[in-house]
């Protein structure tokens, strides 16, 4: 009772302008206080809500992150490459070389002729065929007879000659030398100059598609020896 009588003393005491100054600094604290709870209010919500978008951001980012980390790392299976051999039939390729010699001949020569025999599968694919003549020692007067024979032939070179067959000439000592070749692979026989047919060594002795055994016997039944 006497703290209210001493404060309504006082209040009386004052004069109306003093009292009205008391009651605006009373107000100003009053605003003072209210703004300090707002805001000791607000930080606490503040406070609330950044911890929960923290939490939803780790919710969120918590799936990838276990299946970052628990991913299985698959070792890579090496796969062996099988590779299939190709086997590829062999070619039966073959080649036989017939040789006839005839030394000390009537006509007064010595002359012989080798021919290489090329198959493949045991069929004649081509052959290269070699003649030579010589007069023997002991008959120098047939030097005249070797000569001309051998311009013969030479003659032959002048005639156009089909792709796939090939005849040469040449000089050999007193003697000569004609090199027939004959590639069935390329060989037209219908477009050949019939005139390479006149000689027994510059003619084509078999067609295509002669088999292995029909041109072996052609030769051995001329008294080639074959090997």
């Amino acid at each position: 009772m006497s703290i209210f009588r001493h404060k309504k003393q006082l209040r009386s005491n004052l004069s109306p302008d003093e009292l009205a100054k008391t009651q605006v600094l009373n107000l100003s604290d009053v605003e003072k206080v209210a703004n300090y709870e707002k805001t000791i209010s607000k930080k606490p919500a503040m406070i609330v809500g950044t911890i929960g978008l923290f939490s939803i951001a780790i919710g969120l980012l918590y799936n990838p992150i276990y299946n970052m980390i628990n991913t299985r790392v698959e070792e890579p299976q090496i796969k062996q490459r099988v590779e299939e051999k190709v086997v590829t039939p062999k070619e039966d390729v073959e080649n036989i070389t017939c040789t006839l010699n005839m030394n000390n001949a009537s006509d007064g020569t010595d002359s012989s002729v080798v021919v290489n025999l090329n198959f493949k599968d045991k069929i004649l694919q081509s052959y290269v065929r070699t003649y030579t003549d010589a007069p023997n020692k002991a008959h120098p007067e047939v030097q005249a007879s070797v000569t001309k024979l051998m311009n013969d032939f030479k003659a032959f070179e002048t005639y156009e000659m089909t792709e796939g067959y090939k005849i040469k000439t040449d000089a050999l000592g007193n003697g000569f030398t004609v090199v027939t070749t004959v590639d069935f692979t390329k060989l037209d026989t219908t477009k050949l100059n019939p005139i390479f047919g006149v000689h027994k060594y510059a003619k084509v002795d078999h067609t295509k598609d002669t088999t292995k055994d029909t041109a072996i016997k052609f030769y051995t039944d001329q008294n080639y020896k074959c090997e």
